[in-house]
Parts: C-alpha cells; structure tokens; sequence
C-alpha cells in the first residue's frame, strides 16, 4: 500500500503538471484568467469531473487527481508566497496609512455581512447556529485569488489593491476567534468563551510582536550571513525558513497563516534583499498558487450543484448582492470615492478559502450537517469562480460613474512616496 500511494501521488503531480502547462495555456487563449483556468482545471481533473466516469472508463482514471487532499499542503504554501511577496511590495509606513481601512472598514464589512447573511441563512431553514457559523464562513472573503488578480493585473499597488488588501488584512486576523467560535457551539464544548479569545488575542499579539522583533533586528543580519556564505542556495534556503516559520509562529497563535508570512515579507521589504527575494520565489508562487486554485475545482460538488442547483443558485446571487452592498457601503464610510467603493466590492463580494476551513469545523463539532455543508461550499466555491468576473463586472460599472463625471479621484495618502528621489539604471546586469 506504501508504494500505491507513492503511484498515486507521482500520477497526480503529472495530472497537475499537465494542466499547469497544457490546459491553463489553452484557457488562456480564449482570454480566461489563469485563476478561472486553474479552477476550471480542478473541477474538470477531479473527482467530481472526469473522475465519476472512471469507473465506467478506467483510462480516465490515469487522467484524474486521485487525492486531494494530499495537494493540499502545498497548496496552503502558494498562499504563502503570495502573501509574502505582497509584503515585500509594502513599506511599514504604507500599512500604517491603511488603518482605517483595515480597522475600520474591514470591522464594519465582518460584521454586518456575517450578520445579514446568518438571517438570509434562516431563511434557507437553516437552525440559528448552524446560520451564525454560515454567517461567519461566507463573511470573509478570498485573499488569494483577490491578491492574485491584483498582482496580475500590476494593481496590487494601486488604490485597489490597496484598499482589497486592508480589508482583507482584518479578514485574516479573524481567523482565530471564528475558529474558537465555532468550537465553543459545538454541542461537546465547555469552559468560558471570554476568556479563551482573551487568551488567543494575548497569543496573538505576542506571536505578532515576537515576529516584529525577529524582522526588525534579525533578518537583515541573518540574509547578509547567507549571502556572505556565498550564493542564491544559501539565500532561498534562508528565504523559505523565513516564510514557513513566520507563518508556524503565528498559526500556533491561533491566527492566520497567511498573516504571519503577510508580515514576514513586510519585515524583509525593508532590507536590501527585496527584490532579489521577489525574483527568486515568483516561478515558485505561481505554479503553488495554481496548486491551490486547483484544490478549489477539486472541491466543487457537481453532483450536488445538478441536483439543487435552485437552491444553489439562489445562494450565490443573495451572497453576492449582501456582500457587495456592505462592502462598498464600508469603503465609503471610511473616505473612498464612489468609484473605489464600487471595484473593491467586486473583488470582495464572492466567499473565500476560509469558509471551508469554518465549516468543516462546524461539521466536525456537529454544528451544521454534512449535506448542509456540501450545500453551502458548493456556493462558495462557485462565488470564488466568479471574482473576475464580479471585478471585471464592477471595472465596467465604475467606468460608466466617471464617464458621467460622478466621481472623485481615486487615489490614497502617500501613495507614491517611496517613488521619491528614485534613480533608474537602463542597461546594468547581464541583459
């Protein structure tokens, strides 16, 4: 059974690699974004794609991903790169010109989506604490295909970018009370919810502060000792301890794993190893990334969205217009233009990866049913198909407010500040 296992680990890492570089490059050509063309892939490699005629078929079965879930792992590290790279792309001071956004509309956006998408989730004769971790698991939204587009599109800097980022900054910092939430409903739990998120908030901040600390006054001398050692292997390896560990620290914490390489690169943007950092992880964060994209499609139940796909269906488009009139109602109230509010809620109104994570909590402590939770990922799950689509959608509805002149500028405080006093070098290097 050993070597079976190791058979089909090599066969689906073919069947991945084929779709990374055959597949997605014919969606590409029908101008599909390559997150779309990674979903897509998933859900047509997977179980519930080709995978249900392999028992008609066996050739099929050569052509499918047989377990998942062993890609998930390096999945969850695509993430991380993205988000370390994202950091690297900000400076401590852009961050701070942020807090508004990410304390601010990024409570509001929380916490009235989780609310009103809790009633909407009764409506659909969900029990009400079944509706409340529904709430919770649909409120957020997908950092890694929302910085995806951004970093795809060269907007990750721009006002958009920049706003999408904040919220979902907050978004990430929620992880662990969601998570201890959830535990707290189960019909098994007990002890006083107060004080465990009192004591996660403590871990928290003592994770964030120990991570700060590292970054301010270790990682620079840490990078110049590999690079002293002589070469890029002693520098990726020194790169990856830092992205991992960053990430180990703060999941320990109880807090997000992205988060914690969020602010790993944020540290490591401050030293002059930036930019060769970003040039040595880039191949590596796209192919993980399309891993992760992958893992979505994978997860996507055919079977259930044929069979109830009204019920499905009327999920997604009352996920949709709750969550894109709160969040555009968010960014406003906290000084965006109209036409900002407008194509950050397109980016943020579909769920994220972080509603499978709450509900399959909420399955395991007996919260919410297994056909219930197969109900609800397979809107999430098809709502994460869609972002570009609701992006470009909102792009489109954005462009005809400043064509009647109903806008205002959209730019952010102190945006462009690290552009002062640049000099640009044409020509150095082996090119």
């Amino acid at each position: 059974m050993h070597d079976g296992s190791h058979e089909i680990l090599i066969k689906d890492a073919l069947v991945f690699l084929i779709a990374a570089g055959l597949v997605v490059p014919a969606l590409r050509m029908l101008k599909l974004p390559a997150v779309v063309g990674f979903i897509l892939a998933g859900v047509a490699l997977g179980p519930w794609g080709l995978g249900s005629f392999s028992d008609t078929w066996a050739p099929l079965g050569m052509f499918t991903i047989a377990e998942p879930e062993a890609a998930a792992p390096f999945a969850e590290l695509g993430v991380l790169f993205l988000l370390f790279l994202l950091g690297l792309e900000l400076s401590v001071e852009q961050l701070w010109s942020l807090r508004r956004i990410v304390f601010g509309a990024g409570i509001v956006q929380a916490a009235a989506s989780a609310i009103l998408l809790a009633v909407l989730a009764t409506v659909f004769d969900f029990d009400l604490t079944a509706a409340i971790v529904v709430g919770l698991a649909l409120a957020l939204s997908s950092t890694a295909v929302v910085m995806q587009l951004m970093t795809a599109n060269h907007q990750a800097s721009a006002p958009v970018g920049r706003t999408a980022l904040g919220v979902l900054l907050f978004q990430d910092i929620l992880v662990a009370p969601i998570l201890i939430f959830v535990g707290f409903a189960s019909t098994d739990a007990g002890g006083n919810l107060g004080t465990v998120l009192l004591e996660a908030a403590v871990q928290g901040v003592l994770a964030v502060g120990v991570l700060l600390l590292v970054g301010r006054f270790l990682l620079r001398r840490l990078f110049q000792m590999a690079a002293d050692a002589g070469g890029r292997d002693f520098l990726m390896a020194i790169t990856l301890l830092t992205v991992v560990g960053a990430a180990v620290l703060t999941a320990s914490a109880g807090l997000s794993i992205a988060l914690g390489a969020f602010l790993a690169g944020l540290m490591l943007g401050e030293t002059e190893f930036k930019h060769q950092t970003e040039v040595d992880l880039d191949p590596f964060k796209g192919l993980l990334l399309g891993l992760f994209f992958m893992t979505v499609g994978l997860g996507l139940d055919l079977g259930v969205i044929a069979q109830q796909w009204p019920l499905v269906l009327a999920g997604l488009i009352s996920l949709l217009v709750v969550k894109y009139a709160i969040a555009w109602v968010a960014v406003r109230i906290f000084g965006r233009s109209r036409e900002l509010a407008t194509e950050t809620a397109g980016l943020l109104a579909p769920a994220g990866e972080f509603a499978f994570v709450v509900l399959a909590a909420g399955v395991a402590g007996g919260v919410i049913s297994g056909d219930q939770a197969t109900l609800v990922s397979a809107v999430a799950g098809l709502s994460m198909l869609l972002i570009p689509v609701t992006w470009r959608g909102s792009q489109s509805l954005m462009r005809r407010m400043q064509n009647k002149g109903q806008g205002h500028a959209t730019t952010l405080p102190a945006e462009n500040a690290e552009l002062e006093n640049h000099v640009i070098i044409a020509g150095f290097g082996r090119v």
